[in-house]
Formats: structure tokens, sequence, C-alpha cells
């Protein structure tokens, strides 16, 4: 199910306890204004005893504000 908006995402993540997540980044590119991040997600918990993991793939796309800062404008995991 699709995770929308700041307050169901706080709340999704609130309802997973004593995960372990890792995120392995594939690739890095773009331009200085305009970077991106492709990789895997791989969250992993235990589940009525028995390890429970779930894996998939990101894009992360970066822009850089007026402060000149690089900051995420799209998080998108499948």
């Amino acid at each position: 199910e699709p995770v929308v908006g700041r307050a169901a995402i706080d709340q999704y993540w609130l309802r997973i306890k004593d995960a372990k997540w890792k995120l392995e980044v594939l690739e890095v590119g773009g331009t200085r204004d305009d970077a991106y991040q492709v990789g895997r997600s791989t969250l992993s918990r235990v589940k009525d005893g028995k390890e429970d993991s779930y894996t998939c793939d990101f894009v992360i796309l970066w822009k850089r504000d007026a402060g000149g800062k690089l900051r995420i404008h799209l998080d998108l995991y499948n």
C-alpha cells in the first residue's frame, strides 16, 4: 500500500518496532543542482518468532535550494 504525506509516513515508521533497515546505493548521478540516487532498501525484523524481511528498490531526487543546500525533492520506494 502506498504511504503518502508526512503524517502517514510517520505513522508507518512508528508501527515498525525493532527493525533493521539497510540502504544500498547502487548508482549516483545528475548535476550539481539536480542529483539522484538509485538503490535497494531492505527492512528486516523478527515477527512471530521468525525473521521477516522486505526488499525493494528506491530512487531519490535531490534539488539545490535557494540557500545552496541539496534537499530531497522526491523519495520513491517500490
